[in-house]
């Protein structure tokens, strides 16, 4: 069974969510969608985006319009950042963009003037670069040089097998969380591991009956009872303090 790009990227956003996270990244998420179904999907995200942080890259306009800052990057510098009202009110390079943007979706424009990419899924999209293209300002050429510039970078680095360098900076970042990590699967080892000694000491309880004196049938007995019987309560302890690490290390 193969899939089409948009099918498979609904199916990675849908999975995303389902995890129901604290910080959601969106790079490029409905780039393969058709526009009746980016509408939908968008929709859906700005519900989910409510209650944790969400940082949307995005070319297309529609994608970030209500979001609630907005940063322009040129280059790999700021050159804008506000909330959607304020670029407009700026007039400036994001003001070109979503004027044009605007004029796009309101009016046709010549197949001759428009770059269009045919996605997997069968549907018509217009690229960014058309809109670089007709942007009626002076800026034209140089903001089509960054973001082509990005494109390119972006493709080599995709490309690059850094996955290990990239495991070992995520370990690094996580430094001041390891003694929290340490502690709590030291607590996540002992906790399953109260199950298979209970489960142990049972049958051991279960095999003094065996014994052909009652003083050696008690005697074991008394072991491996009150062995079940610590073990319960480290059980109770260990559930006390996940739920007491999942309270205070989650971030809502």
């Amino acid at each position: 069974m193969t899939l089409s790009g948009g099918q498979r990227q609904r199916i990675a956003l849908a999975r995303a969510l389902i995890r129901r996270p604290c910080l959601l990244i969106l790079d490029e998420a409905t780039s393969a969608l058709d526009s009746s179904s980016e509408k939908i999907v968008q929709q859906t995200l700005q519900q989910t985006s409510k209650g944790r942080t969400t940082l949307v890259i995005a070319h297309r306009l529609s994608t970030i319009r209500h979001a609630d800052w907005i940063v322009v990057l040129k280059d790999g510098v700021v050159i804008e950042q506000g909330s959607h009202d304020d670029l407009i009110a700026a007039k400036n390079i994001y003001f070109d963009l979503f004027k044009n943007y605007q004029g796009e979706t309101l009016n046709v424009q010549p197949i001759e003037k428009a770059n269009i990419n045919q996605s997997e899924d069968s549907s018509t999209e217009i690229t960014m670069d058309q809109e670089i293209n007709s942007v009626p300002t002076e800026k034209n050429e140089e903001i089509k040089e960054s973001f082509v510039k990005e494109k390119t970078e972006l493709l080599i680095d995709e490309s690059s097998p850094g996955s290990l360098h990239s495991l070992i900076n995520l370990l690094k970042l996580n430094s001041p969380e390891w003694p929290y990590l340490v502690i709590a699967s030291i607590f996540v080892i002992a906790s399953c591991a109260v199950s298979p000694a209970y489960s142990i000491s049972l049958v051991e309880a279960i095999r003094a009956f065996n014994e052909c004196t009652t003083s050696a049938r008690m005697k074991k007995l008394y072991i491996f009872t009150s062995i079940m019987f610590v073990l319960g309560i480290a059980a109770v302890v260990f559930r006390i303090i996940e739920v007491r690490f999942d309270d205070e290390y989650e971030v809502k």
